[in-house]
């Protein structure tokens, strides 16, 4: 008995036909393929004052899991988990910055970058629908950029190593 085209059987039917396989009670239908990464997938939204702080960084993380940021974010996580974790989005605001920078006592610029980290978690669970889009909070830290003017003789030094190099030879106040 040959394998017939039209019939799409992989195996001759050892007892007839009748035993073809049936697609079991308890089967369900998946996503995707097998080892596919559901969370990726886009989701019905659900208001921020339902979602966990803790479920957006995970997702964000397993998000840059093969980026070059991901080691940026992993670094991070060690200061936001123990602060955020047990919150939910609805209580990033700008009360809640203030307190984080006030426990956690480091620079301003690590400190905006952390939270830098967090907004772009938040925003990803907009983007992948996730999250009802929310008005996010300004992060109120001031860096310590200094404005440094150069005296006199420091433009001069300046200008003398400059005029040295070719393209920048040209350059004059």
């Amino acid at each position: 008995m040959a394998l017939s085209s039209s019939t799409g059987l992989s195996h001759l039917p050892l007892l007839g036909g009748d035993d073809e396989p049936k697609t079991p009670s308890y089967q369900i239908t998946l996503l995707g393929p097998i080892g596919a990464d559901v969370r990726q997938q886009k989701g019905t939204p659900r208001p921020a004052r339902e979602v966990a702080t803790i479920e957006v960084l995970n997702d964000y993380s397993a998000f840059l899991q093969d980026e070059s940021s991901a080691e940026r974010l992993k670094n991070a996580r060690k200061h936001l988990d123990p602060f955020w974790s047990q919150g939910y989005v609805s209580d990033f605001n700008a009360e809640s910055i203030k307190l984080y920078c006030k426990q956690q006592q480091r620079a301003p610029g690590t400190l905006k970058r952390e939270l830098g980290i967090l907004k772009a978690a938040v925003n990803h669970a907009i983007s992948m629908e996730r999250l009802i889009r929310f008005e996010l909070p300004d992060i109120p830290i001031e860096d310590n950029v200094r404005d440094k003017v150069l005296s006199r003789s420091e433009l001069a030094k300046l200008l003398n190593c400059v005029r040295h190099v070719p393209r920048l030879s040209g350059v004059s106040i």
